[in-house]
């Protein structure tokens, strides 16, 4: 199954109406929170990156993002924060996690055949190559 292709950051939040308040200062920083951290995520997928790298990122969405969305939720009414808005940056973290995810496995394959490659060579030809 191959997953959809990833948007390129977390979208803005919607323009306030001219009667409106402007985001709360707390809104704001919870944003680039998750903008933050879903671009670094991106980038580092854009790379060839080892498996710590790419468990720190999984990592920092699921502990770290998941949790200020969560918690962004709760504070929706009072804050005015659109469901929609809301529910689209959920589906893009959950997505980011399970390409994330891909990535860690596909890397892990890689590095156990690179392994196993070598183990073989050095049984075959007595030394471990470099």
């Amino acid at each position: 199954m191959e997953l959809p292709p990833l948007p390129s950051t977390i979208p803005p939040f919607p323009t306030r109406g001219a009667n409106q308040a402007p985001w709360s200062a707390n809104a704001d920083t919870a944003r680039n929170i998750l903008k933050n951290a879903y671009d670094r995520a991106l980038a580092v997928l854009r790379q060839e990156a080892d498996p710590i790298r790419l468990k720190f990122h999984q990592e920092t969405i699921m502990n770290d993002a998941l949790p200020i969305l969560e918690s962004m939720e709760e504070s929706q009414e009072a804050e005015q924060i659109p469901i929609v808005w809301m529910e689209e940056v959920a589906v893009m973290l959950g997505f980011m996690v399970l390409h994330l995810r891909a990535a860690i496995n596909g890397v892990n394959d890689r590095y156990a055949f690179e392994k196993g490659f070598r183990t073989i060579l050095y049984i075959l030809i007595g030394h471990h190559p470099m």
